[in-house]
């Protein structure tokens, strides 16, 4: 009797054991309907710091595959899609690209990644410890790159859910030994999956997509500035000029007649803002612009 209260005390105990095991190595999906990333990027030595965004929005199906589509700083920049069951995250740069596998959360202690970015620039990342504690797998990894188009960090972390504590991707902002790329905060369905306590956190849950690209025949100068910039057109404009926050509000809102040159003042907190230039004859332009 007491051998089989005992086998049967063992049996629960092994079961409790085995789903709450289960339970706590249970995938945390990335992808959700709607996710962001807010990124800092910095050089001290070039005089940058500025804030860059990635945001999902809407599906896109490509050779019968359903994937995110991606956007950097407001602009159309690839396409995401997750296998849940291979726990991998896919990007594919455009619709005649090849898929390159960004995550590959099935990687064990001594397992090495290689990520290669458009411009043919790889490293090698090495999984040297694995932390499970918060629910949610935690990659330390260790880097060995080939030397090309700059350096990069000695280390980084993937976290699973999240993606890589630098930046979801690498592909839209150069890395060399004095530039400072950051993951400060993340989204998923607009609840927030990540924050680094060293950096404020610019919400990107609800953005500006945009299908224009900027003018070279249109320029801003500073950028960044403290909220006083020039707007320098080529030639005598007419048209009207708009400042949306990343709420898609509009702060600023200007008419220029005639004129190549139109003085701001942007009476606004600190942040990112798209400034977006119409021309009478229904052509738009627009560019980032950074308020310190």
């Amino acid at each position: 009797m007491k051998n089989q209260l005992f086998k049967q005390t063992l049996t629960i105990a092994l079961l409790i054991f085995f789903f709450s095991s289960a339970y706590s190595q249970k995938y945390q999906k990335m992808l959700g309907d709607s996710n962001s990333w807010s990124v800092y990027n910095s050089s001290y030595t070039w005089n940058y710091f500025e804030y860059h965004y990635y945001r999902t929005k809407g599906d896109t199906i490509i050779k019968s595959i359903n994937y995110k589509n991606l956007f950097f700083d407001g602009y159309g920049s690839g396409f995401l899609r997750e296998d849940t069951l291979a726990k991998k995250i896919y990007y594919l740069k455009d619709t005649g690209a090849a898929e390159m596998l960004l995550y590959d959360f099935t990687l064990q202690v001594g397992d090495t990644f290689k990520f290669v970015n458009d411009a043919n620039f790889f490293v090698h990342l090495t999984v040297t410890k694995i932390d499970s504690s918060t629910g949610r797998r935690v990659f330390i990894m260790k880097s060995n790159w080939n030397g090309h188009f700059g350096s990069f960090p000695d280390s980084s972390v993937w976290i699973e859910g999240v993606g890589s504590n630098l930046s979801l991707l690498l592909n839209n902002l150069f890395y060399d030994p004095d530039m400072n790329i950051v993951l400060t905060c993340a989204f998923k369905d607009t609840v927030q999956t990540y924050s680094d306590a060293s950096y404020p956190c610019y919400s990107t849950t609800v953005g500006v997509e945009h299908g224009i690209r900027p003018n070279p025949n249109i320029t801003l100068s500073p950028n960044p500035s403290y909220g006083n910039y020039s707007l320098n057109i080529s030639e005598n404009f007419t048209g009207e000029v708009l400042i949306y926050d990343m709420l898609g509000k509009v702060k600023y809102q200007a008419n220029i007649l005639d004129k190549n040159k139109l003085y701001i003042n942007l009476n606004a907190s600190a942040g990112i803002y798209f400034l977006k230039v119409n021309s009478a004859d229904g052509n738009a332009s627009s560019m980032k612009l950074i308020k310190y």
